[in-house]
Parts: structure tokens; sequence; C-alpha cells
């Protein structure tokens, strides 16, 4: 897949995996970096580190399991800057335990992430 010069989309943006998968995508050369998460100090960090290497970086916090926030934050990134290139659903939630100990409610936000 060529990087070069693609706007990229990375959910899950603020730490662990989305975090490393959007500072490759930098270096690979993306033009700008769309980030998303819930935790907006922590996307202005990354964000920084992404301008650090040399590339630039948008912020967008939104929960992800809220329907009506997603709507919301993909019309604002149509307005701003159109249609990512390139996206990366890298967001998730759950906890680590067997399935017959999750609830309902529990599996519902897991899917819905």
């Amino acid at each position: 897949m060529e990087i070069n010069g693609k706007t990229v989309l990375v959910t899950g943006a603020s730490s662990g995996m989305g975090a490393a998968i959007a500072k490759e995508m930098a270096l690979a050369g993306a033009s700008e970096l769309l980030l998303l998460a819930r935790n907006e100090n922590d996307l202005k960090k990354v964000a920084a580190e992404i301008v650090s290497l040399g590339g630039k970086a948008r912020v967008y916090p939104v929960d992800l399991s809220n329907p009506d926030q997603v709507t919301a934050i993909a019309q604002r990134i149509e307005r701003e800057g159109g249609i990512p290139d390139i996206i990366v659903n890298n967001a998730g939630g759950g906890q680590w335990k067997f399935l017959d100990d999750t609830s309902p409610k529990e599996i519902q936000h897991m899917m819905a992430v």
C-alpha cells in the first residue's frame, strides 16, 4: 500500500498500537494524520510527536461507541479536509475475561467501538 502523500485516519490513536501506527504512517510519508480517540490530552501528545518527526497531525477527540459523536466527527473531518485516503480502525475496548463472564452490556460496548 502506498502511504506517501496520503491522508491517514487512525482510531484509538491516543496510546498503544494506535499511537505507534500513527507515528509509523508519518515516517512512511503520510501527508497528514487524523488522530481519533477519547483522550484529547493524549492525542495532543501523539500529534506533537508526529510533528517532531516532520509530519502533520490533527486531533479529533471522540467516543467511537457513541453513534451521534461518530456522525458529528465524520462530518467535521469531511468539512475540514475531505475524505481520508486510508482508515486504520484500531480502536477497541473491553476487558480480558472469558465470554461467559462478560455481560451483554459489555459485549455491546465492545462491538460498538
